[in-house]
């Protein structure tokens, strides 16, 4: 017996799968299938948007290592409220003032750095998380579709079996009559014709099952669905280049997805140790005024460092130091039933 090609260290040469892999298949039809799932599956857009959610935190937490700027204005004309005993002739003149101002915080425990690196791990994991969902979802649809085929030629082959038993049930209650058969052979026909009856009843419950399924797959409304093909002959098989199980795991996007998770993991941890260190923000002022003498420019630096927070910072680097022992342990078992899966697949 010949073991199989990947325990000999065959090289993993041309063994990367095309991103487009069911188009080998050679079937226009599952090809339209794909697209229109890749566009319309609900899962599939919710994972998306989560995309678009992690970008947006890659985008706010990326925005603390940048400087913030403001501005405000005020304008005022006619009677002022207050009273200016040194000079009358102000009262009732428009007044503009206007302040500006820019701020900048120093990252120098690097929360900020590490507050950022998590989100773009975050974004790094949904993106791979998006890629494991594609993949279930396009082989769900190839599944599916194959199996709608194959009920289809199992239901026109069931349809010939019923019409060839009734016409025989014909054929004996007519030599019956004849004297030739007795009641026993007509029971007996009856019961192959009920069985055949039933078994096509079967498979156009399965076949009405297996339609439905797949027009939840491609975002179709089931009662308006159903599949032009009728039987596997036009489906080509596409030929299975040996690899190694290793080689197979680098290409999965869940345990791609899974350490993402990890290494954001590891920089929540980050961004809870810093907190336990001052922040050091410097900025400046612009005073602007009608009145150029009452103009003015301040710069101006504050430290603010933590002193009792009640073991709330203690709590926080417990909380997703425990995160990240839990998802080492996860991103391990998620590798051993991915070898488990290869080997299960190349044996």
């Amino acid at each position: 017996m010949s073991t199989p090609a990947w325990k000999e260290g065959v090289s993993s040469e041309n063994t990367a799968i095309a991103a487009d892999w069911w188009e080998q298949f050679g079937s226009s039809e599952l090809n339209a299938l794909m697209q229109q799932a890749l566009a319309q599956n609900n899962d599939l857009q919710a994972s998306l948007q989560r995309i678009e959610q992690a970008r947006a935190g890659l985008q706010i937490a990326g925005a603390s290592l940048l400087p913030s700027a403001s501005a405000t204005a005020s304008y005022m004309n006619g009677p002022q409220q207050a009273f200016n005993i040194t000079d009358r002739r102000n009262k009732g003149v428009p007044e503009f003032t206007g302040d500006a101002g820019i701020s900048y915080e120093l990252d120098l425990f690097g929360a900020n750095r590490a507050s950022t690196d998590a989100a773009r791990e975050k974004l790094l994991s949904t993106q791979y998380a998006h890629d494991a969902l594609a993949l279930i979802i396009m082989g769900d649809v190839a599944q599916t579709y194959f199996n709608v085929l194959n009920l289809k030629e199992r239901h026109r082959i069931a349809q010939e079996n019923l019409q060839s038993t009734e016409d025989l049930l014909k054929a004996v209650k007519a030599r019956f009559q004849a004297g030739a058969r007795t009641a026993l052979d007509i029971a007996q026909q009856e019961t192959m014709f009920s069985n055949a009856e039933a078994e096509v009843a079967a498979l156009e419950q399965q076949l009405a099952l297996a339609q439905n399924a797949l027009a939840v797959l491609i975002g179709e409304p089931p009662q308006t669905f159903s599949v032009s093909g009728s039987a596997l002959d036009h489906v080509s098989i596409p030929a299975m280049a040996a690899a190694q199980p290793s080689d197979l795991l680098e290409r999965r996007p869940d345990i791609q997805s899974m350490e993402a998770r990890l290494m954001e993991a590891n920089a929540d941890i980050g961004a809870a140790r810093a907190a336990f260190f001052p922040s050091v923000n410097i900025g400046t002022d612009l005073l602007l005024a009608a009145n150029p003498s009452a103009s003015a420019l301040s710069l101006a630096s504050s430290i603010i460092a933590p002193i009792f927070q009640g073991g709330r910072l203690e709590g926080n680097v417990n909380r997703v130091t425990a995160r990240q022992k839990e998802l080492a342990e996860n991103y391990q078992q998620t590798v051993l039933v991915a070898f488990r899966e290869a080997e299960d697949a190349l044996t």
